[in-house]
């Protein structure tokens, strides 16, 4: 068997992939849009028979966190029934979604899609480790590049990710525009796959797993986190070099380790009835998770905006520094409510059971609910200032642009003025030598 290719008793399984978009006070008018275009803004056709906007209304005008599921989602033609199903196309690859909405403060909601994968989608990262793709020659300036074959299947596995998340935040522009999908900050957006596996063993054991590690990227950053209320669940952030500051995260848990479980409350020993067990609690830890995505969001906003700022005083663009000031003053808006709202909603949270620990020799166990939640409000703290300090930095720049202009514009009108006044000078010697008599002898 090629060195590249997986031992057959160890399989993965890609079942579902979690996403979260976030809708702020700039977003709330895309927010309740969305719900009347998919039917939520009414009795008759939201799910469970509920007004799922008037619902979230309220949410939004009270600091009560608060959770409200949406039901499903199917595409046209299903089959498969489902109780009150929103009929909508989906990305390509998924055949259901599960929708589930949280309210975080009064000027933040989240909602969490869990996307089910076809057979095609749940079998493609097992497929491609044992493919045959073999040595890949890549023409370079002067020669070629080399690429193993386990990096060519750890490239075309990331690749398989990047259409799924990128088909996911196309359809969230589309069907629910919120922070990530109107800005198509495909790096950020918080995105999660849940896998099943079969032989791979949680332990680093690189003789029989290194394969599985190196391809779907469990051994970048400092590990992984175990669950608190599952044993054998692990969930991975980030999964490769490049997404080590981005949304893209995993949590996987070996098959053996699920039939341990007693589950019979959510259907007994099926793939179908853990992923029911574990859809009570995962949605919401994305939600929470994801919040230091959308404030990250906000800091490459502040820092494209402070990037842009120099160049416009150098060009006198007076336009730009409007509209530079204009973007900047919604996104304050946001931040400033999330720095009132945010840290006691961090504080509370009662929209998630789940938690994920690492621990490191003697130390105590490190909460990933608290620590993601330490980082947050320190993020929010750095953002208000700096959001502050840019905000002035652009008014200023907005003065000098138009000192500048008033200048270069009293400039032309002193030149103007001098050319009218040479023009009526020219014009009153003319008029006078035209008023002088012509004596013929």
């Amino acid at each position: 068997m090629p060195a590249s290719i997986p031992a057959e008793t160890q399989r993965v399984a890609l079942k579902q992939v979690f996403a979260a978009e976030f809708y702020t006070p700039a977003h709330a008018a895309r927010l309740f849009g969305a719900f009347e275009k998919l039917g939520w803004s009414s009795p008759d056709t939201s799910p469970f028979r509920m007004d799922a906007a008037e619902r979230v209304t309220r949410s939004r005008r009270r600091f009560d966190a608060m959770w409200l599921n949406l039901g499903t989602i199917v595409p046209p033609g299903t089959k498969r029934v489902f109780r009150d199903a929103t009929v909508c196309d989906l990305p390509k690859g998924f055949v259901a979604a599960h929708a589930n909405f949280f309210s975080i403060s009064p000027s933040l909601s989240c909602i969490v899609v869990a996307f089910d994968a076809n057979t095609e989608t749940e079998e493609r990262f097992d497929n491609i480790a044992r493919s045959p793709l073999g040595t890949k020659l890549t023409r370079i300036k002067r020669g070629f590049s080399i690429a193993r074959p386990r990096n060519v299947k750890q490239q075309a596995i990331g690749d398989a990710r990047q259409s799924n998340r990128n088909d996911i935040l196309s359809w969230f522009k589309t069907y629910l525009p919120g922070a990530f999908s109107t800005s198509e900050s495909l790096e950020l957006l918080p995105t999660c796959e849940l896998m099943f596996t079969d032989g791979l063993r949680a332990c680093d054991d690189r003789t029989s797993n290194g394969l599985w590690r190196e391809y779907l990227g469990l051994d970048y950053g400092l590990g992984g986190w175990d669950s608190s209320d599952m044993n054998g669940l692990t969930f991975v952030h980030p999964v490769s070099s490049q997404d080590r500051d981005q949304g893209h995260s995993l949590l996987y848990i070996e098959r053996s380790a699920l039939k341990r479980i007693e589950n019979s409350t959510y259907g007994g020993d099926s793939d179908q009835a853990y992923i029911n067990r574990l859809s009570t609690d995962l949605p919401g830890f994305i939600g929470y998770w994801g919040i230091g995505a959308l404030l990250r969001l906000y800091q490459e906003e502040i820092s494209v905006v402070r990037d842009a700022g120099s160049s416009s005083v150098q060009s006198g663009d007076a336009s730009g520094a409007v509209k530079r000031l204009q973007r900047v003053t919604s996104n304050s808006i946001d931040i400033s409510l999330l720095a009132s709202e945010l840290p006691d909603a961090l504080r509370n949270v009662h929209w998630t059971g789940c938690d994920f620990f690492r621990k490191s020799g003697d130390e105590p166990p490190t909460s990933l609910v608290a620590a993601s939640s330490q980082w947050s409000t320190e993020l929010l703290e750095r953002l208000g200032t700096s959001d502050r300090a840019i905000r002035d930095l652009l008014v200023q720049q907005g003065n000098l642009i138009n000192s500048l202009e008033a200048i270069a514009s009293q400039r032309t009108m002193s030149r103007l003025t001098f050319a009218m006044t040479l023009l009526t000078v020219a014009i009153f010697i003319l008029t006078a030598v035209m008023a002088v008599p012509v004596v013929y002898p």
